[in-house]
């Protein structure tokens, strides 16, 4: 109810709005990973982790691992109703 995701831009990247609701940052995946985002938004939420740049996630065993990094550049940045104030983690796959 109080976050999209995922919401798509022109280049296939995915990102989540309304984090910030629940007092979190919103995600970027810059791979068309609809799962990885619900997945690692729903982890934030129900276990709060302390997260820090170039922390790694990933949802499960069998999955890669995924480089967690600060988005400087939120798609709707200076957009007041969707901007978020806590910032955008940013998931790309970590090179093995």
């Amino acid at each position: 109810m109080f976050v999209l995701d995922p919401i798509a831009n022109k280049n296939g990247n995915i990102y989540s709005c309304g984090m910030h609701n629940l007092g979190l940052k919103d995600t970027i995946i810059f791979d068309n990973a609809i799962t990885l985002m619900k997945t690692f938004n729903y982890f934030n939420l129900m276990d709060k982790p302390e997260l820090k740049e170039n922390d790694t996630f990933s949802p499960r065993e069998d999955w890669p691992s995924f480089i967690i990094t600060e988005e400087k550049n939120q798609p709707y940045g200076g957009n007041e109703l969707f901007e978020n104030k806590f910032g955008m983690w940013s998931l790309e796959k970590a090179s093995r």
